[in-house]
């Protein structure tokens, strides 16, 4: 090889050691752009939406079971799949699986004792007897309950037994309730007094119930048990009939206080002297 053939030589290799590394570049290139594949078969991408958090598979082809066994995820009885687990993958398919879990669980829950006034005429008008003291019973409930991911989806009632029967508060009332004349007439009572007369609201004490255990409302007075027993009938000028079923520790002797639906009314009721009658039967 003469000289000017060895110096051209030289030259001339780093610009085909360049050009090869182009063409393999140039494939690289290529070859990153294309979708995945899998023994020859281009790859979709699927998500699967599982416990909370979002897997992705690449699956060239098959169905959305295999997509859940490639990714891992296993089914149980009662766990839903969406879509189901035939249907063939399809590109950006988004798989959504929820867990499901049914279960009878048995609570028990209080049976609370209400308050019942009976009149009777075994007693003196105007007295009261507690026959018998309130006593919460007791129930078993037997629920079938559904969860989804661990939210309670659905709730039914199989069934309830009483283990422990309710008692409720007995109070004896002598006398019967009498109705007053609608138009004129007289007032049989046994006993008339000037009391104060005041207005209270029926959620004075925040549950609604009187000292009794009845609802407040109008027609109920709150008295001095030791001046009006608890569960008398009395008349109250200006108010009407009603029945002596509270008290309260501002009610001392010859004070009543009247019980109205709301604060606005039984603020507009202020003081006022009244007569106050007991009726008997």
């Amino acid at each position: 090889m003469s000289r000017f053939q060895h110096v051209a030589a030289k030259l001339l290799l780093p610009v085909c050691a360049l050009c090869l590394l182009g063409l393999d570049f140039g494939r690289a290139q290529d070859a990153g752009s294309s979708p995945a594949k899998q023994g020859g078969t281009v790859a979709s991408s699927v998500n699967i939406e599982v416990d909370g958090q979002v897997l992705a598979v690449h699956m060239a082809g098959g169905d959305v079971a295999e997509a859940l066994k490639v990714a891992g995820v296993e089914l149980g009885e009662e766990d839903e799949c969406s879509p189901a687990l035939s249907e063939a993958i399809a590109p950006n398919m988004m798989i959504t699986v929820r867990r499901v879990c049914t279960r009878t669980v048995v609570q028990q829950e209080p049976i609370r004792a209400r308050t019942r006034v009976v009149p009777t005429r075994r007693l003196r008008a105007g007295i009261t007897y507690i026959k018998q003291h309130p006593e919460d019973g007791l129930k078993e409930l037997t629920y079938r309950v559904t969860w989804r991911d661990g939210k309670v989806a659905a709730r039914e009632l199989l069934g309830a037994q009483v283990i422990r029967p309710v008692k409720d508060k007995l109070i004896l009332v002598g006398g019967e309730s009498q109705k007053l004349p609608s138009r004129g007439g007289y007032f049989t009572g046994r006993r008339v007094m000037k009391m104060v007369a005041t207005g209270y609201p029926a959620m004075v004490t925040g549950t609604g119930r009187t000292y009794l255990g009845l609802k407040a409302e109008r027609g109920i007075v709150a008295v001095d048990p030791r001046v009006i027993p608890l569960g008398a009938r009395v008349h109250v000028e200006g108010y009407g009939e009603a029945l002596a079923a509270d008290i309260g520790s501002a009610i001392k002797g010859n004070r009543i206080d009247l019980c109205f639906p709301t604060h606005r009314e039984a603020s507009r009721y202020g003081r006022k002297v009244v007569t106050v009658r007991i009726l008997t039967p």
